[in-house]
């Protein structure tokens, strides 16, 4: 079995070492942004960078100066998994502060005043389009980008589904995002899917941990070794579920929560993931 280092404890932060702030060449590294009761994470290998979302209204100027802090002038991508304010809220704000190669979302509209702004961003500085859609796939680096869904001409009950969820795989080390995907966009890549083509060491939880998402059929088609939400603090919707962390505790999953740990950053050297904060190491405490 592959071995990945979780180092996991909002009690007790161990060996504060400074955190290299440039993916070296044969590493990558994907951040998961605090950004409360929203989503924004941040996906770096050598000089090429990803964001998948930017947090909500508010965090626009959070995002912008949490990845130019790392040296970062340019997006190769940005990722709307799908047009609800606390993904894409603050994502024209971070379009205006750089420049971007290509922003990939489901062909879906929305009417608010968020998706409204975006688009006219994305039209003012000719941002190429590349519609999110189950089968596509993109070369970023050394890292694989497989866009599992939304299916084609797909109809779903739930806006949520829309979300374009996406499996990275750097070298042997995989991950899979979920953005607000559901039950129902589980079931179809169960169905549709290979197992060895959904199993993922790293889960990105649907939804930010709501019961709407992350069955216990797909977490055992998943199979991962560590679960990532990202959730706000004492938000108002209770998330995650009980019955989601009982489902992950059943299976012995390790998690890591925005909401307690604040930011995380995943580093991948191709065999091994390791997890930390900003600054320091994070220690496992498995719960019992």
């Amino acid at each position: 079995m592959k071995y990945v280092a979780i180092f996991f404890s909002w009690l007790l932060l161990l060996s504060l070492l400074p955190h290299n702030v440039i993916a070296q060449s044969d590493e990558a590294e994907i951040h998961f942004i605090d950004v409360g009761q929203a989503d924004c994470i941040l996906v770096m290998h050598g000089d090429k960078s990803m964001l998948i979302d930017a947090g909500d209204n508010r965090d626009g100027d959070t995002v912008t100066k949490y990845i130019k802090k790392l040296g970062i002038e340019d997006l190769d991508y940005v990722v709307a998994t799908h047009p609800h304010h606390d993904h894409i809220g603050g994502m024209d704000e971070v379009l205006k502060a750089f420049e971007v190669g290509k922003i990939i979302m489901p062909n879906v509209s929305y009417p608010t005043g968020h998706y409204k702004a975006l688009n006219r961003v994305i039209k003012k500085k000719e941002i190429r389009i590349l519609y999110a859609q189950e089968g596509k796939k993109i070369k970023f680096g050394n890292i694989n980008v497989q866009i599992l869904s939304p299916q084609k001409r797909a109809e779903y009950e739930d806006f949520n589904d829309y979300s374009a969820v996406l499996r990275l795989r750097h070298k042997q080390n995989t991950f899979l995002l979920m953005g607000d995907a559901g039950v129902e966009v589980e079931k179809n890549m169960i169905s549709s899917m290979k197992k060895k083509h959904l199993a993922s060491d790293v889960l990105k939880l649907g939804h930010h941990g709501a019961d709407s998402a992350t069955s216990e059929e797909f977490l055992k088609a998943v199979s991962p070794q560590a679960a990532v939400i990202s959730v706000g603090r004492n938000n108002r919707y209770h998330f995650p579920n009980d019955s989601v962390l009982q489902r992950l505790k059943s299976q012995n999953i390790p998690i890591l929560r925005t909401d307690q740990i604040g930011t995380l950053i995943a580093k991948s050297d191709g065999q091994h993931i390791v997890f930390h904060t900003e600054n320091s190491f994070i220690s496992q405490n498995k719960e019992k």
